[in-house]
C-alpha cells in the first residue's frame, strides 16, 4: 500500500466510526416504524440496508487495519 492508499483507509476508518451512531439511529427509526409517510417496501429496504451496514463497516474497517498493518511489517 502506498501512502495514498493509507491515509484514504485511515479516513475510511474515520468516517465509518463517526458514521455508526447515526446508522443506528435511523435503522432504529425504520425498524419501530417512526418514520412518517412510507410504504412498509422502502421499510423493510431500509431496515435490511442499515442493518447491513451496521454489521458490515467494522468488518471492513478491520480488514483495513489488517492490511495496513502486513503492508507496513
Amino acid at each position: 500500500m502506498n501512502k495514498v492508499e493509507i491515509i484514504g483507509s485511515i479516513i475510511f476508518i474515520i468516517i465509518g466510526i463517526i458514521g455508526l451512531k447515526p446508522m443506528i439511529f435511523n435503522f432504529k427509526q425504520a425498524y419501530n416504524h417512526q418514520i412518517p409517510n412510507i410504504s412498509e417496501a422502502r421499510r423493510i429496504a431500509l431496515v435490511i440496508y442499515f442493518g447491513l451496514a451496521i454489521l458490515l463497516c467494522p468488518f471492513v474497517c478491520g480488514l483495513l487495519i489488517y492490511l495496513m498493518y502486513i503492508r507496513l511489517n
